[in-house]
Parts: C-alpha cells; structure tokens; sequence
C-alpha cells in the first residue's frame, strides 16, 4: 500500500499549496502588527478583542504551517532527492524562523499584561488555553530580546542545522563495504545495519566492523560539529538563564527532577533483571560464558516460518484494536480505507518508520516498511498508536494538540504491547519465543541502552563546556556509559562510535533526547498494568490522559487518574510486566 497525501496537495505547483504558502507569509505579517499596536496599554475589553484576534491567527499560522511542512516531509520521505522538496524545505526553513519569533512575542506579551491569569474567566477562547496561557508565562521567564532571539533562530537554523544537516548527510551518504557470502560488495549503511537483525552470528559481526569501519572516516568533522552544537546549547542555556541543558529539557517535557530521579533509581534498581535477559539470550545464541556481543543486540534467536500478508496485517489489527475499543478499531480500519500508510519497499523511501499527524485535515500519515512479518505487524500497531492519540486530540483547539515527548510513546506503545499479547495468546511455542524476545530486545533499547546514551550526554555536556573533546574521548565515554549500562552481560566489543550515528545528539532543540523514550516506554506498561488489572474504568482513564496531554503537566495528568510518578511504585509495576513476561520465556526456552 501506498499512501495518499491529495487531501493535503496535489502537487507543489497545486494552486492550493501557492496559495497556503502566500496566506502563510500574509498572515504572519499580519499577526506581528498586533504586537507593535501598544497593546499594554489598552483597556482590558480592547485588550481581549485585539488578544484574541491574535490566538485565532497564530493557530491559523500553525495550522498552514503544519500541513505545507508535512507535504514537504512526507513527500521527502518517499524521494529523499525530489528537488521541489527540497526548495520547498528551504523556504520553510526561513519562515520557520519568523515563527519562532512570534512564538516568543506572544509569551512576552502575556508576560507583562497586569493580572491576566485573573480575568482570562472573560475569554471563551483564553478559558480554554489557561494551561497554553500559564506555561508560556513562566517560559517567558527565559526568554532574550527580539533581536537576540532572532538571531538565536538564525544562528539555530544556520549554524546548528547545517552541522546537524552534515551529520545526516555523511551517515546517510556513504555505502559501507563489506563481505558477506565471499563477495566483497557496498551497500548502504541503513542495509547494513539491518544485518545485525541477521540469525548468523558472524554476519552480524562483519556488519557491525564495517559500520565501525565506515565511521573512522567521518568521525573528526563530526566529533567538531558534536562539539559546536553542545556547546551553543550551554550559550543558550546560560544566556536564558536555565540552570543547566538537563533543567531545560525537564521544562520542555513538563516533569520534575523529581519524577526523573524516580525514573531512573527503578532503572538503575533493575539493570540486572534486564542483563539477565541478555546473558540467557548470549547462551542461547551458543556465545562463550554465556554474554552477548553488541552485534547480538537486535538478534532474534527464534523465526516463525509464517508469512504474513500485508491484507493478514490489515484485519488482525483491525479485529484486535476493535475488541479492546470499538472506536479504536473503526479509526483503524478507516486510516487503511482510506490510504493513510505507505507500507511497500522501493528506492528513494526513508527507513524506519513513524507517524505524522497533520492538524488541518485532522488526518495522519503513516510509513513503514513491511517486511511480511511480525515485527511488521507490531511496528504498524506502534504507528496506528500514535494516529490515534492524534484522533482523540482533534478537536482541541491547535495550540493545546502538543504534547511533550515524554507523553509522544503511550499510546504508541500501549498499541504495540496489546498487539503482542494478542499475538503470544494463539501463537505456537516458537512464535511465543519470539514475541516475548521482540518485546524484551525492545525494553533493552529503550531502558538499558537508552540509559547509556543518558549517561554520554550528561558527561558530555559536562565537559564539553571547558574542553574540546575530540573523537577517542567521545569514543571512551560513550563505552563507558555502555559499560555502566550493560554491566557483566555484554563482551567488550562495545559499540563505543555509537555517537556519530545517533541523529538525536545533533538536535540543539532537543537535547537529552533519551530520557523521554524510557518514561515513554515504563509509563506505558504501567497503563498496561492499569488496563490487565481494571479493564471496564481503564477506558475512561487512558482517554482522559490523551485527550489532555496537551494542557497539563506530566504529573498533573497523571493525578487525574490516581498516579503518582513521583514515586517508584507506579514505574516498579512497569518492571512487574516485563519481569513476568521475562519468566514466560525463561520456561519456553528452557
């Protein structure tokens, strides 16, 4: 199946999409005449009249500005060298800049108007964005002048992107040699790395050598742009006023260190749990002092023989969401209806997966690359999770529809972990191998290896402030963080140039783009927890969780529903469901 991206634009020469891109530009000049009208000074009913005039047309700008990027994106997805794209990219790009700037504006505005929090009760429209209203507030707190934060987005956009940009380009550039079969041959590094999938082991090894291979001839320029980035996030943070990049990230995801501090003593307290899923792995895989080698980490050590589909995939989830909500299983079965998921394999089509949600239409879009198999399946329940935390949301007014990313997983992987289940319920004994295998690699990524990358990113900010840290010291402290991580179930044959290739590093806007995948992922199970435990209230409580993730803080949502995340217990059940699901394993295999 491919998708069908018509009811956003025909084409790039569509009239439609010329005229969005006019009304975009329109419209914000329009909106910026509003915040240089004195409007401090105004009453407060002349206050609200022009105030709301300039909600309506930032969510109009966000609106337009969503779905002519998504075009572009999505269509980049398919044909990484469509040159319309490309151009279309680029002049996003700059406006992009111009939003920003309203962005901070309108949070300086609402910063210094005398008791607003008081009378927004006057406003329909400001009632509603009562949370919008007071982040922004306290967001204000560190925000710089106009014409520094111009610059900033400029610098952002020209100095931060295009090393970002390089790191993307060489990573995705250049083919990787290597030989499989006795025949020395190059392929692309995205073929490559999905050799370490391969059930041979020595297959797996070569591939991840070439992978290390390739990157001796990149790693300098990109050790300079690390540096670069990290330390214009200290400048920025600094010049802000956060007390650090980690403090910024916490705001941005709306938890407290609190939350995190209890996040990470569960992970820490279970490290040995999840290396002793790894040790019984390496045994199984046949390795010496039953360890697992890097390479092993995406093994699977059972296959099914089954091939399924892409029709078997399409009724299965259709069938399964529909039995856990109707609701649910009607939005599934329209989003295949109606062409929303690319799923085929061809050139020029990005790797991976992922979901986007385009405001206008109240629609999304889905890409993967099926590949007739399980993982397949759960990978599209993954996806068909996130379309549909974007449903629930639809009719939220535009600016309370974002949610930070330590929300963006659950619904996603509460889609996946159903499915799974539902799979494991009629599988065979080697299919149930396998889903409790898939579902246990994936919590290793997510927890283990992603509280690998926490610990890099966190001694790299910190030293990264007073020193140039060239590419044998981020080798050295990226095995050490592996090291603390994996502990004594792991060989040394770290993967300690793992850095060069993680894009979420080279984000200036997105740094400690770890931590949210490892809430995102016990949260979830804790809901599943929920879910197994009470299935009649669940219903209610998950959608009230979703409905609201865009107007409330992590912690505040969770109270809606009795949750303390503050706390360990809630995560310590999360653990709970792998632990179990680890013990079904250990008898299957055994």
């Amino acid at each position: 199946m491919k998708w069908n991206l018509d009811n956003l634009y025909k084409s790039f020469d569509d009239n439609e999409y010329k005229r969005d891109l006019n009304n975009l530009n329109l419209e914000i000049d329009e909106v910026n005449k509003f915040f240089h009208s004195n409007l401090l000074e105004r009453n407060d009913e002349e206050f609200f009249l022009i105030f709301e005039k300039i909600i309506l047309s930032y969510e109009n700008i966000m609106k337009i500005y969503d779905k002519l990027s998504n075009f572009v994106f999505l269509t980049l997805s398919c044909n990484s060298n469509d040159s319309e794209a490309k151009k279309n990219d680029s002049i996003l790009k700059e406006i992009n800049v111009k939003i920003v700037l309203i962005s901070s504006n309108f949070g300086k505005l609402i910063s210094k108007r005398e008791n607003l929090i008081n009378i927004i009760h006057k406003s329909e429209i400001l009632q509603e964005y009562e949370f919008y209203i007071k982040n922004s507030i306290e967001e204000s707190k560190y925000l710089l002048e106009d014409e520094l934060e111009e610059s900033m987005a400029s610098l952002y956009n020209y100095g931060a992107v295009s090393f970002s940009n390089l790191q993307e380009s060489m990573v995705s550039k250049y083919n990787v040699k290597i030989n499989l079969n006795g025949e020395e041959k190059e392929i692309p590094l995205t073929e490559c790395r999905g050799l370490l999938d391969s059930n041979c082991r020595e297959t797996r090894k070569k591939a991840l050598e070439s992978e290390k291979q390739l990157y001796k001839y990149m790693k300098e320029p990109i050790a300079y742009g690390l540096n670069s980035i990290k330390k214009s996030v200290i400048y920025d943070c600094r010049k802000r006023g956060y007390k650090s990049p980690l403090e910024k990230s916490l705001k941005n995801n709306r938890i407290t260190h609190e939350t995190l501090d209890s996040l990470m003593s569960v992970i820490r307290e279970n490290l040995n749990f999840f290396r002793d899923f790894l040790k019984l792995k390496g045994k199984i895989l046949g390795n010496d002092e039953n360890k697992v080698h890097f390479s092993d980490l995406f093994a699977s050590t059972r296959r099914s023989e089954k091939f399924i589909d892409f029709d078997y995939a399409k009724q299965f989830l259709i069938d399964n969401f529909n039995n856990f909500n109707k609701d649910f299983g009607k939005f599934v079965e329209r989003a295949f209806n109606e062409f929303w998921i690319d799923s085929e394999i061809y050139s020029g089509k990005v790797g991976g997966a992922f979901c986007s949600t385009i405001i206008d239409i109240k629609e999304s879009r889905i890409l993967l690359n099926f590949t007739n198999s399980y993982d397949s399946i759960f990978t599209l329940a993954h996806e068909l999770g996130h379309a549909y935390h974007g449903e629930i949301l639809k009719n939220e007014r535009v600016l309370n529809k974002s949610y930070p990313m330590t929300i963006a997983e659950t619904a996603s992987i509460f889609s996946e972990t159903l499915i799974c289940d539902k799979a494991y319920s009629f599988g065979d004994e080697n299919e149930k191998i396998m889903i409790l295998e898939h579902e246990l690699n994936s919590a290793c990524q997510t927890i283990v290896d992603i509280y690998s990358r926490f610990l890099f990113e966190s001694e790299v900010f910190r030293r990264c402030e007073n020193e140039f840290l060239t590419s044998e010291d981020l080798n050295l402290i990226m095995k050490n963080s592996q090291i603390e991580a994996y502990g004594d179930s792991m060989y040394d044959d770290y993967f300690e140039e793992a850095w060069i290739y993680k894009s979420h590093y080279y984000d200036m806007y997105n740094n400690f783009y770890n931590f949210p995948y490892a809430f995102g992922q016990l949260f979830s199970l804790g809901l599943y927890d929920m879910y197994l435990n009470d299935k009649e209230s669940f219903q209610h409580k998950y959608e009230l969780i979703l409905k609201n993730s865009g107007k409330k803080t992590i912690e505040d949502l969770c109270q809606m529903c009795s949750i303390d995340i503050t706390k360990k217990e809630f995560f310590e059940s999360s653990i709970k469901i792998l632990k179990n699901k680890y013990n079904n394993y250990k008898k299957l295999v055994s």
